[in-house]
């Protein structure tokens, strides 16, 4: 009953995107946004095959055990609607919380994460989500698995309506929404599903502001700007430091776009220093504490995939010169000696692929890249490089690192395709255009 319930579900779904693309696919037929669709709960399926077979114990699986958290939340509130209201909105002051803690809360595994440097939070929007989606499906794991997959669908959507107009349309729809990786990881129980949709959140509204919309675009990056901050708060802090310089660039108007970004970068790396004088945030610091802390976990539980990790130390010249490698380690990782399993192999083609990709990029490149293309550009390499240092610093576990580098990598991706020049591969290789 319950994966009938599951089908008819997903072809409601397919229907209402069909139709719903006809009017606002821009520029990509419905039957493409059906099928990024499908192939997204196709992946979603796989996803939970995969972990079954990798995962001896349910309970360190992702993409179970935030809906087991939920499930336990609502099993052990029933009759106590009032309590499951507080746990879903937070709705508590100190001494309630305490309490619901000690009644509820303390039957779950992943409500805290004491692991997780200097945010310890992570973990409880998603457990919320699954806790109130209880209700409403019964406990069907395949429509808890639905709702995320759609949620993420809906991200994709509003970040490929935000760089449309900008951007070669037909193969950035392709690196969205059926880049491999990509592809997988955000269609699960999983943080990546919440991310991708906070990205597009941000970006439209981002694009609403250019367009003068200023309520709803207000609206949009503060609701993606608050759902971040529960969940991977590094995220939304990547794409403010990457807009930053534009937005500066855009008010003074007197310099290179390429010099701002520069300049506000060399001041980013400087007040480094300063923010832990001024406010004692040590961010040095809390890097280095996070490398620790990931190490001695991968150590505790024999990852098998696991790297030597980066002697870090906590001053700006150890930064800076482990950045070539943290960037190597993220981006260009597993090497084919770093395959001990099946499950690498994947990641693997797929490195081979973006270098391919890169490759092209530099024999096809542009002459020249208009003023617009250039802001996008530097946009998105600095969301990138931010990431990517920022995995490549505290993941010493290549398993974790081809998961968390989807973003950075996204990114990088759809900055190529403004660096390519189209018309002289359809040129050299005689094709019609796409």
């Amino acid at each position: 009953m319950k994966l009938a319930v599951f089908l008819v579900s997903t072809l409601i779904l397919i229907v209402i995107i069909y139709f719903f693309t006809k009017k606002h696919g821009e520029g990509i037929k419905p039957i493409w946004w059906t099928i990024a669709f499908a192939l997204k709960v196709l992946a979603g399926i796989l996803l939970v095959y995969v972990y079954i077979g990798y995962y001896s114990d349910r309970g360190s699986a992702d993409i179970f055990k935030y809906y087991d958290d939920g499930r336990t939340i609502w099993e052990s509130t029933r009759g106590n609607n009032k309590d499951f209201v507080k746990i879903i909105f937070g709705i508590y002051n100190q001494d309630e919380y305490e309490l619901l803690k000690n009644k509820y809360l303390v039957n779950t595994s992943h409500w805290d994460r004491a692991d997780f440097v200097p945010f310890r939070y992570e973990n409880r929007l998603i457990i919320r989500i699954n806790a109130a989606l209880m209700p409403l499906t019964g406990d069907n794991f395949g429509l808890h698995l639905l709702f995320f997959i759609f949620i993420a669908f809906i991200g994709q959507y509003f970040l490929f309506k935000s760089i449309a107009p900008f951007l070669q349309k037909k193969l950035s729809f392709l690196i969205i929404f059926l880049f491999p990786s990509l592809l997988l990881w955000t269609s699960g129980i999983l943080k990546e599903t919440i991310i991708i949709f906070i990205i597009g959140l941000w970006l439209y509204g981002l694009k609403l502001l250019i367009d003068k919309k200023y309520v709803l675009s207000v609206v949009l990056l503060l609701i993606s700007t608050l759902i971040a901050s529960t969940v991977k708060v590094y995220i939304i802090i990547g794409l403010y430091l990457s807009i930053l310089p534009l937005i500066i660039y855009k008010i003074i108007k007197k310099y290179k776009v390429w010099q701002v970004y520069l300049s506000v970068f060399i001041i980013y790396i400087l007040s480094i220093p300063l923010l832990k004088y001024l406010f004692g945030l040590d961010l040095l610091t809390l890097i280095v504490n996070k490398l620790e802390l990931t190490t001695n976990l991968a150590i505790s539980e024999n990852a098998g995939s696991m790297i030597n990790p980066l002697k870090l130390e906590p001053t700006l010249f150890s930064f800076i010169i482990n950045a070539p490698l943290a960037i190597i380690n993220t981006f260009f990782r597993p090497f084919i000696n770093d395959i001990d399993s099946l499950i690498m192999i994947p990641s693997f083609i797929e490195n081979l692929i973006c270098i391919l990709i890169m490759i092209i990029a530099i024999i096809f490149r542009k002459k020249e890249i208009t003023q617009k293309e250039q802001n996008i550009l530097l946009f998105f390499l600095s969301f990138t490089i931010i990431e990517t240092l920022l995995i490549g610093y505290t993941t010493p576990i290549l398993g974790a690192t081809v998961r968390y580098r989807i973003f950075p990598m996204l990114f990088f991706l759809l900055s190529l395709i403004i660096i390519i020049n189209f018309e002289k591969i359809r040129y050299k290789l005689k094709i019609k255009k796409i």
